[in-house]
């Protein structure tokens, strides 16, 4: 159940800062000068961020401006909001936390996790603060400074302030797409790094991730490894290295990009929709009886549209590729 939303004014007076609290959450944001939803233009345009991440962004905005109506902030009430699946809703946050949309607290009471509170850009974790660059990150693979992204902020628009924006470099972010879970995104990095000054070839740590990518892909999240413990000091990534010619780095486009994504959407959820033709209301069944064949590689192994490959076991279910041996 949603409380009321309360505000109250910034330290310097100047900003009204809103409140809303669901059961074991609380929302925080500055809804100063607001008299209607706007979503900043760098979260609006950010190519990491989906439509569904962008769009919670704007509810969540519009709760603490008390001018729409959520039914909470659990993972299945933002399914419910949004019309997803709880895994799909848990992404969408993720992707909000790791562009710096929103800074996730977490409550404790007795050691007892008791819910989370977000903070909204360009709030932080403390009134008025950002997010933090990344701790301990190897000196030669540090992240690229954005400063271009400026606060939209009305009560501030005559002297806006550059807000610093974290990327980091080419080859990480391939990798960070296809790694299964989203979480330290920053520690990660560190970890990635230091492999890669240890002499570790980065097409050893690709192959790894696609390997563990695919193991993975319909299971339980919580038991998935993080990404800086898979690429931490005990080398987990090496328990699902393989060589190069084990896994290849094909990615379908096209015709067979459709083809790959519906039945992504398909093995994961159960159904997918046909974005082709317009019929984003109508859930579809088995894609092959409507004329989608699974993609494969030139090794003839079914790949996603992330280029992981994988097998289907006897009830056609995805599972890791050898899962056969």
């Amino acid at each position: 159940m949603k409380d009321l939303p309360t505000t109250r004014y910034s330290a310097d007076g100047r900003a009204v800062l809103s409140t809303a609290r669901f059961s074991g959450t609380t929302i925080v944001g500055d809804v100063t000068g607001e008299t209607s939803v706007s979503i900043p233009s760098w979260i609006l345009t950010h190519p990491m961020l989906s439509d569904r991440a962008v769009r919670l962004w704007g509810y969540m905005k519009g709760a603490l401006m008390d001018v729409l109506s959520i039914p909470g902030t659990t993972h299945s009430s933002i399914a419910a909001l949004l019309d997803v699946s709880e895994r799909t809703a848990r992404a969408a946050i993720y992707e909000l936390r790791d562009a710096g949309a929103i800074t996730v607290q977490e409550t404790y009471s007795n050691n007892a996790q008791m819910g989370n509170i977000y903070y909204l850009w360009p709030l932080g974790a403390t009134e008025g603060g950002g997010n933090q660059l990344p701790e301990g990150v190897a000196a030669d693979c540090q992240p690229i400074i954005n400063t271009n992204i400026k606060n939209n902020n009305a009560q501030n628009s005559a002297t806006s302030k550059k807000r610093s924006k974290v990327s980091y470099d080419e080859q990480f972010d391939v990798v960070w797409k296809l790694y299964p879970r989203h979480v330290n995104k920053a520690g990660a990095y560190k970890a990635f790094c230091a492999l890669l000054k240890k002499g570790v070839k980065y097409d050893d740590l690709l192959a790894a991730v696609k390997q563990y990518a695919a193991q993975r892909l319909g299971q339980d999240e919580k038991y998935t490894l993080y990404a800086a413990t898979f690429f931490g000091p005990n080398e987990r990534w090496a328990d699902y290295s393989a060589k190069a010619d084990e896994v290849e780095n094909y990615v379908p486009d096209g015709a067979e990009m459709v083809a790959a994504t519906i039945y992504d959407l398909y093995d994961r959820e159960g159904e997918w929709v046909d974005s082709q033709n317009g019929e984003w209301e109508t859930r579809f069944d088995n894609p092959a009886k409507y004329g989608y064949i699974r993609p494969v590689n030139s090794k003839g192994q079914l790949v996603g549209a992330n280029g992981v490959p994988y097998e289907l076991d006897a009830q056609g279910q995805r599972k890791p590729l050898g899962y056969w041996k």
